[in-house]
């Protein structure tokens, strides 16, 4: 037996306790009414349904590990009866059990497949781009329209308002820059990850960029064709241009090693992060770290009024530090993982919805300066 015939032959054994996304997020109990009771995280775990479905599930994946080179048609049955028939919200996937990240994360890359159809409607419309107007509105949205993102471009100058970015000279270049690369990709769109392989190792091991950049590039650009294009751009021409800034996005995030490692951008004074022991044994880090959770804990003290309290930290993330708050998502969720790795089987799923809760409270007070 392999190994990933082993990680999924271990799980399918633990499927039954597997099935805490219905307790951790309890809305996704809508898709399954047929159950019975799931009216507790006792009811559920002990639902013979549940289990049943849970290793079904599992099952699925099994069947998915011996079609490694035709995922998408692996699974083009179950995408259609979830998404045309059962009208499952797509973000559940997402929010299956970890093991999936067990799984999913030693998974090999699946091409993306654009159709003749595709590929003629984004060609057709590129040929009539302006490349410099174009570039520089959609880099000059995303610096405007997500302020934190600035903090890449230091080196440009006046980023003040949004009269200096429009006009920012350096911000003109680097747009053209940006949407020539996507001139590339057009090119070469049955292999973006090997057209974008030296930019993606560029941004993620020196840039240290953070990957949602580059899916909320996508949208501004989608945002800046909608505006140029007006009735050129139909939801057929819009699909497939989606389509391409989604799949550029994942080719540029592809050399991603670590788990966040673009974090490290915003610690540049804390010396050596090279690798993964070099962060565990950093003084530094330790000391922020516990500087963070003695703040999460004082936060716990003052549930009801969280936004107050945090105000000054939210104004300090936004204003100066220019932190991406989906940072803060990211460090939740690390920590919902880290004390279940240390309390082990007293994180029940009971416990999980609670602390997720708190830590979605927290976020969302830290990222209100944003709003």
């Amino acid at each position: 037996m392999g190994e990933m015939d082993a990680i999924v032959e271990d799980d399918m054994r633990r499927a039954e306790g597997e099935m805490g996304l219905l307790v951790v997020y309890p809305w996704t109990q809508r898709f399954f009414d047929s159950f019975g009771n799931l009216s507790s995280a006792s009811a559920i775990m002990g639902n013979p349904k549940v289990k049943a479905h849970g290793k079904k599930v599992l099952t699925s994946f099994g069947e998915a590990i011996k079609n490694l080179d035709n995922l998408k048609g692996a699974f083009a049955k179950l995408s259609e009866l979830h998404c045309d028939k059962l009208h499952v919200d797509p973000e559940n996937f997402r929010g299956l059990p970890l093991w999936l990240n067990r799984i999913t994360s030693k998974l090999p890359d699946t091409m993306v497949h654009f159709t003749t159809e595709e590929k003629a409607a984004v060609a057709s419309l590129w040929a009539k781009v302006n490349v410099e107007v174009v570039g520089r509105d959609s880099l000059a949205r995303l610096l405007i329209v997500y302020p934190w993102t600035q903090r890449f471009f230091d080196s440009f100058g006046n980023l003040c308002s949004e009269s200096a970015i429009m006009g920012n000279p350096k911000v003109k270049a680097h747009g053209r820059k940006v949407l020539n690369s996507f001139g590339n990709a057009i090119k070469h769109m049955d292999d973006l990850k090997g057209t974008f392989a030296d930019l993606s190792e560029l941004h993620c091991d020196k840039l240290h960029v953070d990957p949602e950049n580059f899916r909320l590039l996508g949208n501004m650009i989608l945002i800046v064709l909608a505006t140029h294009f007006s009735k050129e751009f139909t939801p057929q021409v819009q699909a497939a241009w989606q389509k391409l800034t989604n799949a550029v996005a994942n080719a540029l995030a592809h050399k991603l090693l670590v788990v966040y490692p673009w974090t490290r951008r915003f610690f540049e004074s804390f010396g050596d992060l090279s690798t993964a022991d070099a962060v565990m044994n950093n003084p530094k880090v330790k000391a922020h770290g516990k500087k963070v959770l003695d703040s999460f804990t004082k936060g716990l003290k003052h549930l009801h009024r969280l936004k107050r309290f945090f105000a000054a930290l939210s104004e300090l993330h936004c204003e100066k530090l220019h932190v991406n708050p989906e940072n803060f998502k990211l460090l939740g969720n690390i920590l919902v993982i880290t004390l279940a790795r240390h309390f082990g089987k007293e994180f029940t799923p009971e416990l999980q919805a609670a602390c997720q809760k708190v830590v979605a409270v927290v976020v969302n007070a830290l990222t209100d300066r944003y709003c």
